[in-house]
């Protein structure tokens, strides 16, 4: 082993996550689905940056929301059971003034119904836009044999259609982080880009620790993207999927 193997890797300083506040956040999960929200909450207590964002449930509250976060902006509906929601048609992006934002929502809160009718108002995320240098992809799955496996790879198309992700067990070491980054095929991206790779493998090893403290209870975690801004990996979308769901 090389001693560029055995360094420290530069990760972000971290508290003990307030395990009790955790637990509350998962409670919150419908048909054993943490959406978006609340799995970002958790991220944030284990010590991730997480967009700016805030919760609207109609076109006046989201366009208030925006104002406080400042444009551009995103939403995103929440919607139980939906899980894709670009393809899903309810994401808008780059929204720049109140009224884009205020007929982006009337436009998804009725696809929102469409996908799952109910008599309650459609939810939305509204959440900063945030840009940067690359856009990588951190999840979690639980072997029955071998415990949660963590994995890793750039986002977009590298993951969704060319399946380029880097696997390793929860219980990784910062060599493995690093080997982890290597043996992309995309690697070359990130080093095009200039991505500090030693604070991304200690990215790497800050979200698998956090696999490997929820492992009891969630089987899946999907954080994608995380964006690379500079000295920052900042969590834009993710879910969690508890135990004895199947899918």
């Amino acid at each position: 082993m090389s001693q560029r193997e055995t360094e420290p890797v530069r990760t972000s300083p971290q508290a003990a996550p307030d395990l009790e506040a955790v637990e509350g956040y998962l409670r919150q999960a419908r048909d054993g689905v943490l959406g978006e929200w609340p799995t970002m909450r958790i991220l944030e207590l284990y010590g991730f940056k997480c967009a700016r964002s805030e919760i609207a449930d109609s076109a006046e509250a989201a366009a208030k929301a925006a104002q406080v976060i400042g444009f551009p902006v995103a939403i995103k509906a929440q919607v139980p059971g939906v899980t894709h929601k670009h393809r899903s048609g309810l994401v808008r992006l780059g929204l720049s003034s109140d009224r884009e934002l205020i007929q982006a929502y009337e436009d998804i809160a009725m696809r929102s119904r469409e996908l799952r009718p109910t008599p309650d108002r459609p939810i939305v995320l509204v959440q900063e836009m945030i840009r940067g240098e690359a856009e990588i992809f951190l999840g979690m799955s639980v072997d029955p044999l071998f415990g949660p496996v963590v994995a890793f790879g750039l986002g977009g198309v590298w993951v969704e259609t060319l399946r380029d992700v880097s696997l390793r067990l929860a219980d990784l070491s910062a060599g493995e982080a690093r080997r982890m980054i290597h043996e992309l095929r995309g690697f070359q991206v990130l080093k095009n880009a200039g991505i500090d790779l030693d604070r991304l493998a200690g990215t790497i090893l800050q979200f698998a620790r956090l696999a490997a403290d929820l492992a009891p209870q969630v089987r899946e975690i999907d954080v994608n993207p995380l964006i690379l801004a500079g000295d920052e990996a900042i969590a834009v979308d993710g879910l969690m999927v508890l135990r004895g769901l199947r899918r």
